[in-house]
């Protein structure tokens, strides 16, 4: 694995600019994506505080309320837009992943942090490991930055592979137990739109077609797991992610018009993540990018 990835990098011609502003990328839209979470929250952390808290935060439940969840807020906000301003600085992009891992999990009433920001957690996780004197030699320590891009890029892919296989394996479980799943059925995956319909009270945009041609959407379904399984594989190339951009896109229209179903965190961090990456093949000219410093 150290051995593809050191091939990896060696192969690339990513420059500074492209790294720095990639940092930059994932640290903003992490302070917008936390802030927006909270501010939709907001009603319910000043009103009401679940009994038991999710372990890593256990301790919070005896701070005093709602005191701690405001001052959780405008903290969270000042060292984000501060790690923004100070990106090259370690000890505020660690600071920041602590604070927005609080904030997801007080935000959180079942005991789980919000799943569709797992996705920007494991980017700036990894991103942590960039040392702050890094920068200042962009062509010494070019390894080090691209291979905690690199990484956040494949952890953050793993969400959807794990999907993927947690479906593939909740089916065979299913299938063993005699119980309806994916593999006793090809209206299998019909019974997601019907269910979401009684939810909901409201059909998708495509719920009829689907319902109607059954087994067509069986198909895609399964081309939908595929790509959730394959989504790792795609990110270990960096030739290959934009068209895992595009497969990312299409992946959540479809869920979108089908199920009802939008992750829009996850499907803006992945998508601008993966369109903007300073690995991608097409990215400009190969000597295009500054390659400096920072004083």
């Amino acid at each position: 694995m150290l051995r593809y990835i050191e091939k990896v990098v060696a192969s690339l011609d990513t420059t500074f600019s492209e790294s720095y502003l990639f940092l930059r990328l994932v640290y903003g839209l992490g302070t917008v994506l936390l802030f927006s979470n909270t501010i939709e929250l907001w009603q319910d952390w000043v009103t009401y505080r679940p009994t038991k808290m999710v372990e890593i935060i256990f301790w919070f439940q005896y701070l005093p309320f709602p005191q701690s969840e405001i001052v959780l807020m405008v903290l969270s906000t000042i060292i984000g837009v501060a790690t923004l301003i100070f990106i090259q600085s370690q000890a505020l992009r660690a600071l920041f992943f602590i604070f927005s891992l609080i904030s997801l999990a007080r935000g959180q009433v079942v005991e789980d942090v919000i799943h569709n920001f797992h996705f920007i957690l494991y980017l700036e996780f990894f991103l942590i490991w960039i040392p702050s004197n890094a920068w200042r030699d962009f062509t010494k320590n070019k390894k080090i930055i691209i291979t905690c891009i690199h990484a956040g890029i494949i952890s953050a892919s793993l969400n959807y592979t794990f999907a993927g296989l947690y479906k593939i394996g909740h089916g065979f479980l299913q299938l063993f137990t005699h119980h309806d799943g994916i593999f006793s059925s090809l209206n299998a995956a019909c019974w997601l739109i019907v269910t979401d319909a009684a939810l909901t009270t409201k059909i998708s945009l495509m719920g009829n077609l689907c319902i109607s041609h059954p087994y067509f959407f069986y198909f895609s379904f399964m081309m939908a797991i595929f790509f959730e399984i394959s989504a790792v594989y795609w990110a270990f190339r960096p030739k290959y992610h934009m068209l895992l951009a595009f497969m990312v896109i299409a992946f959540n229209l479809a869920t979108g018009i089908t199920i009802n179903i939008y992750f829009f965190e996850a499907f803006v961090t992945m998508t601008l993540v993966l369109l903007l990456s300073p690995l991608r093949e097409g990215r400009g000219s190969k000597h295009g990018g500054i390659n400096h410093a920072v004083e």
